[in-house]
């Protein structure tokens, strides 16, 4: 199961790095975003995959309550495979403003 994140470049340039502005602070249930094995990142409003990171764990947030963050790091194995590929359309259809889906493997690309 893949984790998919949509953020922004505005996001991205606020915090120095997609790894940052990707990996929290996020309103998710921790137990159900643990059963993911990866973090699949996209920009908001695009559907090139941008990044792969292997999550290891969700922690609360220091900054935010009821917030989460993760720790993980590059998958350099699926971002060869994952990297430039577009997301399914499901997940990126206009109106879908939530920045946290879930996706099987099976359903994660565009055919």
């Amino acid at each position: 199961m893949y984790l998919i994140i949509k953020t922004s470049q505005e996001e991205i340039d606020r915090q120095g790095s997609l790894f940052e502005a990707a990996r929290g602070h996020w309103r998710i249930d921790p137990d159900r975003a643990s059963t993911c094995s990866h973090a699949v990142i996209a920009l908001i409003g695009q559907k090139d995959i941008k990044a792969v990171y292997k999550m290891d764990k969700w922690y609360p947030s220091t900054l935010i309550d009821n917030r989460y963050v993760f720790s993980g790091e590059p998958d350099i194995v699926e971002e060869k495979k994952l990297v430039g590929k577009k997301l399914n359309s499901k997940w990126t259809a206009k109106g879908l403003e939530n920045p946290i889906l879930y996706s099987k493997e099976n359903e994660l690309l565009e055919v």
